[in-house]
């Protein structure tokens, strides 16, 4: 699962990347013969307009070529000097060179704003000055491999929401002072546990 996210983390850093030097080419009248993710060989393409938009096999970056950025002139129309990366004025070429750049500062700041302005999980204590925290809950960060938790299917990130054993239940508020209660509690007896995987769907794991 960490490896998916991560592939998808990097597609999206890169296709702003991409789409930063490609949206500000096409600005300022740059023709721009490819917008490609990941590197060779092709997987497949669609060419629209001008530009092709690839697809290939290695995921580790992109690029998009820009007609005229090799810097040669050759023997260039009018029509194709116009545009042209190398003949537009030198302000403009470094514009869409550092727009790649740009556009990912511009994802991260907005996913960041988003993130404050709709709430971000965070530790219920030790979190940024003057931010309340609100909705809170008890979250398993790690599982010990070969423990009870784990032969039971407790996974890092699910939520305790209630614990049984017998007439003594706990289901409101739950601290991690209380489960560590709890369990000694137990004397190695099973118990449930009660837990929301995914933070939507509910589920119930009896540890023994």
């Amino acid at each position: 699962m960490s490896i998916i996210i991560f592939f998808i983390i990097l597609g999206v850093l890169i296709v702003a990347h991409e789409a930063g030097h490609f949206l500000v080419a096409k600005f300022f009248g740059i023709r721009v013969d490819e917008f490609a993710f990941g590197f060779p060989p092709r997987l497949f393409g669609i060419k629209k307009g001008e530009t092709e938009y690839a697809i290939n096999a290695v995921p580790f970056g992109g690029y998009v070529k820009i007609f005229g950025e090799d810097g040669s002139d050759g023997s260039l129309s009018e029509d194709d000097k116009k545009v042209s990366f190398v003949h537009k004025p030198r302000h403009i070429q470094a514009f869409v060179i550092v727009a790649g750049v740009l556009a990912n500062f511009l994802l991260g700041w907005a996913l960041i704003t988003t993130g404050y302005l709709i709430g971000l999980p965070t530790p219920a204590t030790g979190g940024p000055e003057g931010f309340a925290v609100t909705d809170t809950h008890l979250v398993i960060t790690s599982v010990r491999p070969d423990s009870p938790a784990s032969k039971g299917g407790v996974l890092p990130g699910d939520r305790i929401v209630s614990l049984a054993q017998g007439d003594r239940i706990i289901n409101d508020q739950i601290k991690p002072s209380d489960v560590s209660d709890f369990i000694s509690k137990t004397n190695g007896d099973s118990f449930t546990l009660g837990l929301e995987r995914g933070w939507m769907a509910s589920s119930t794991i009896l540890l023994i």
